[in-house]
């Protein structure tokens, strides 16, 4: 089985009615995928540096990036279940940024993506209201930050944040790039299978038949 058709078993009978609801419910299993993966990544990179909270957190997103799919797919709440994974991305970087030194953490790169993907899988008003958020949130945490109000509940070495960093900025670019892809992807198939065939003109009737068959 492809991965294509893998998608296409994952998604809800009642996303079929309309290319763009299609498009966005396909989009939305394809990106709970990567989002397992890349949180399953973190959790172990985590593990390894001895950042217990972190990790939680990870291991966490993991399990509702896995299980997203599947509840999507039983019950057809396609707008329920993409808030829900955009929480969960926005909760776990937020939390991975707390713990650990704020904005100068390895995490706060991730927020730039949330108001992109927030676009491709609910279109341009939840974009709008993601980015909202997002910006609030920032100007939040560096007043708080500023202030003294909020201190790290663990740091990670100094040495491993450059590692870190890298690796966000990376798995960054990996994610807008899977999502662009996933969303190109579905959204040819869906227009090709929703698209009415054109009627052919009918061909004109010379006189000249008219009258020969008189």
């Amino acid at each position: 089985m492809s991965f294509n058709n893998m998608l296409d078993k994952l998604v809800p009978p009642s996303a079929m009615g309309e290319p763009e609801t299609y498009t966005r419910a396909r989009s939305l299993v394809g990106m709970s995928g990567i989002l397992a993966v890349a949180a399953l990544i973190f959790t172990f990179r985590y593990i390894q540096l001895g950042v217990p909270l972190a990790a939680i957190g990870m291991a966490i997103a993991t399990i509702v990036a896995i299980l997203i799919p599947i509840m999507h797919r039983v019950t057809g709440r396609t707008t329920l279940f993409r808030d829900v994974a955009i929480f969960t991305i926005n909760a776990v970087l937020i939390w991975t940024s707390y713990i650990d030194t704020g904005f100068m953490a390895s995490t706060p790169f991730w927020l730039t993506g949330i108001p992109i993907i927030a676009i491709f899988l609910g279109g341009l008003r939840v974009g709008m209201t993601w980015t909202g958020v997002i910006v609030a949130q920032i100007v939040l945490f560096a007043l708080l930050e500023s202030t003294g109000a909020i201190q790290p509940l663990e740091l990670i070495p100094e040495e491993a944040l450059w590692g870190l960093r890298v690796s966000s900025l990376i798995g960054l670019t990996l994610l807008l790039f899977g999502l662009s892809v996933l969303f190109e992807r579905a959204k040819n198939p869906a227009l090709a299978k929703w698209r009415v065939p054109a009627r052919k003109p009918n061909k004109p009737v010379s006189d000249c038949r008219i009258f020969c068959a008189k």
